[in-house]
């Protein structure tokens, strides 16, 4: 009688095992758009120009 006491328990113990499930997340990337930064000379468009610069035509 123990004997089969102990295989009903060995078998709820696997099969309680086997129904165990996980599913992960679902994971979205977005992206922006990248930022774009100028650097250089401004030429006549408004903007600040030292005398000096404004001089020589630089500006």
């Amino acid at each position: 009688m123990r004997m089969v006491s102990m295989a009903w328990v060995l078998l709820a113990v696997l099969l309680a095992g086997c129904t165990a499930r996980v599913t992960p997340p679902k994971v979205e990337i977005e992206t922006a758009a990248p930022v774009v930064v100028e650097v250089g000379k401004r030429s006549g468009n408004g903007g600040f120009c030292p005398p000096g610069q404004r001089k020589q035509g630089n500006c």
